[in-house]
């Protein structure tokens, strides 16, 4: 099993489809230290629920403090 920060993007998703979201209003992917935006649009498309990731809030902050409103496309409902 590789450490946490050496995963890939398929690792995440492989983990993230491995659990029972039924019911789920939303998925948060908590940790910035792997690979998980490129995964948003998939999972989101999977489950039908916003799916919400440390680094894709962390950005959405940033660019929302800084004035831009800006979407930025597949990644996410969030930055939609």
């Amino acid at each position: 099993l590789r450490e946490i920060n050496s995963q890939y993007p398929g690792d995440v998703y492989r983990a993230a489809t491995a659990i029972d979201h039924d019911g789920a209003d939303a998925i948060f992917i908590a940790a910035t230290n792997f690979r998980a935006m490129e995964i948003i649009p998939m999972l989101e498309k999977k489950y039908g629920v916003p799916v919400i990731t440390s680094n894709q809030v962390s950005l959405w902050a940033g660019l929302r403090g800084m004035g831009v409103p800006d979407s930025i496309p597949n990644l996410g409902r969030l930055l939609a």
